[in-house]
């Protein structure tokens, strides 16, 4: 008996016009660009160009500036290693060693002393120790007793890091080195 079914035959339809699509697709998909001699083609590089950086405003007109500062080969050297003029504090910091047999707070006191009436904008506490650990732990102590004892001079919350120096030949382990930044003083 023949069958005349009109969906058998859509089916095959369908099948047979799927099967010649997926071989069309892995045809097209088989090739690959060519040079010409029939090897494929080596992707070439393109530039992709970054945004310009310009350093300084572009407009037509200039600032004039309004004074000039000269700078000694000495003092450009200290600008350079303490760049603090720019935020409002002294380019040469005071620079005190309270050493394992001198007491904290009197030290501080007499050295405070030479410079009256200031307060301290940032201080670098250094604690010479022959690790890292020790070395931070007694510069942290030295900031807490500065804050406690001075806090005119030191207010609580004032920007200040603790670091470890390793002693050498000149230091002595357990010594206090301070690098005090007063806040600058307007004439």
């Amino acid at each position: 008996m023949k069958d005349n079914n009109i969906f058998a035959t859509a089916g095959w339809l369908f099948a047979d016009l799927l099967l010649v699509l997926a071989v069309l697709f892995l045809v097209m998909n088989a090739q690959s660009p060519s040079n010409g001699s029939g090897l494929p083609a080596t992707p070439q590089p393109t530039y992709t160009p970054y945004p310009t950086y310009t350093p300084y405003p572009t407009s037509a007109t200039t600032a004039t500036p309004v004074a000039t500062l000269t700078l000694s080969p000495t003092q450009a050297a200290i600008a350079t290693l303490y760049p603090t003029a720019e935020v409002g504090l002294e380019t040469r910091p005071a620079i005190i060693y309270i050493y394992p047999t001198e007491d904290l707070a009197t030290k501080m006191a007499t050295e405070l002393a030479k410079h009256p009436g200031r307060v301290a904008g940032f201080v670098l506490v250094f604690g010479y120790a022959n690790d890292v650990g020790t070395g931070i732990g007694r510069a942290r102590q030295a900031f807490d007793k500065l804050t406690t004892e001075f806090p005119t001079i030191f207010p609580p919350g004032m920007a200040n890091k603790p670091l470890w120096w390793a002693p050498d030949d000149s230091g002595v382990g357990g010594t206090i080195r301070l690098e005090i930044f007063f806040i600058s003083q307007l004439d």
